[in-house]
């Protein structure tokens, strides 16, 4: 199948477009799924990428391989998971046509926020709020004024794409001279119709679990591109690589002559990011400890406070007994006192009949 890329000039292609679609994010979780998107998620603390979020593919570090060498024109990717920029492919070269968790705005003012702006209220099941004071005026609930969401810059469904993507849609695609599409179902547009933007002489290779996105008539005749033509007879530019990302792109790179540099280049950045992850995780740790040593702290200062509380309870009580009991002992003179002279009324009152 090579020689089809060969024949269309592509031995050393000199400028080339990068397509990936949502299955290089999967195959990065786990090879179990071939189709998912986040695009269409609520936002939930598990749509957030976490302290160990998913790792880069090779596929990413080989897309990074190809910008190194001045190859890579564009990167399109419907991938909302920055895991391209994790991989240290220069954001001007990517084109993030779903968005990305990378930054948010304020849906009222349009006051830019960090991720971890988001990512800190989300995970502590709080609302991202704006900040500005006079950010939107209608109030929330009573006496308290109204702040907009702060959302993440991913397009929800019904939301338009990102202006980039229509304009480097429209001016990068025509200068592609080798066409890389990996891992998508190509149903989605108009991220799809990226493929007939391309002129007509430009080879497309897709690298895939099964062919997608091919030729079809009716969508043809209405104008709406041709699509991917995998036949003998027509299929003159178009290849198909049945497989993984990983595998596809691995291949690609052992017929340049790049596998030991790929190899590398994933390894030694993998290493990296695990170091950093465990930096992060410690980091974590170490916040966790604190905060349950202060929990501790402070339930043993509030035992003592008990205990004291206790201490000054049992004293008053015995105060009261001490208090009972000389009430007690005065009244019982009295008692003695009085007893005597009524004995001895009636000894008066006796003699007092006997006479």
């Amino acid at each position: 199948m090579w020689w089809k890329l060969q024949l269309c000039g592509c031995q050393t292609p000199s400028t080339c477009t990068s397509l990936t679609g949502v299955v290089v994010l999967t195959i990065a979780l786990g090879p179990g799924s071939t189709r998912q998107c986040g695009v269409f998620q609520p936002l939930l603390p598990t749509s957030l990428p976490a302290v160990s979020p998913p790792q880069p593919t090779l596929s990413h570090f080989f897309i990074r391989l190809l910008a190194e060498k001045g190859l890579l024109l564009k990167n399109f990717t419907q991938n909302i998971d920055t895991l391209e920029r994790r991989a240290g492919i220069d954001p001007q070269l990517l084109v993030e046509a779903h968005g990305a968790f990378h930054d948010a705005h304020c849906v009222d003012c349009g006051k830019e926020y960090s991720h971890q702006f988001v990512k800190d209220l989300v995970f502590d099941d709080k609302l991202p709020l704006c900040t500005q004071p006079d950010c939107a005026k209608e109030p929330q609930e009573e006496d308290d004024p109204y702040h907009g969401l702060v959302k993440p810059d991913i397009v929800f469904f019904g939301e338009a794409l990102p202006d980039r993507f229509a304009k480097c849609a429209v001016q990068d695609t025509k200068k592609c001279e080798l066409l890389l599409v990996m891992g998508t179902s190509l149903v989605v547009h108009p991220f799809a119709s990226l493929v007939d933007r391309v002129p007509d002489d430009c080879p497309r290779l897709l690298i895939n679990l099964e062919k997608v996105g091919e030729s079809n008539p009716i969508m043809k005749l209405l104008g709406m591109g041709g699509g991917l033509d995998f036949s003998k007879e027509s299929g003159y530019r178009d290849v198909f690589l049945e497989g993984t990302c990983d595998d596809g792109c691995r291949e690609l790179a052992k017929k340049l002559g790049w596998e030991d540099e790929l190899m590398k280049l994933y390894t030694e950045e993998h290493a990296r990011m695990d170091r950093e992850i465990a930096e992060a995780k410690q980091l974590v740790k170490g916040a966790e400890g604190k905060e349950r040593a202060k929990e501790t702290e402070e339930e043993g200062a509030e035992r003592k406070e008990q205990a004291k509380e206790t201490e000054e309870e049992g004293a008053e009580g015995k105060e009261q007994v001490k208090e009972g009991k000389s009430s007690g002992e005065g009244t019982a003179t009295l008692e003695e006192k009085q007893k005597p002279a009524a004995t001895g009324g009636q000894d008066e009152g006796r003699q007092c009949s006997a006479l």
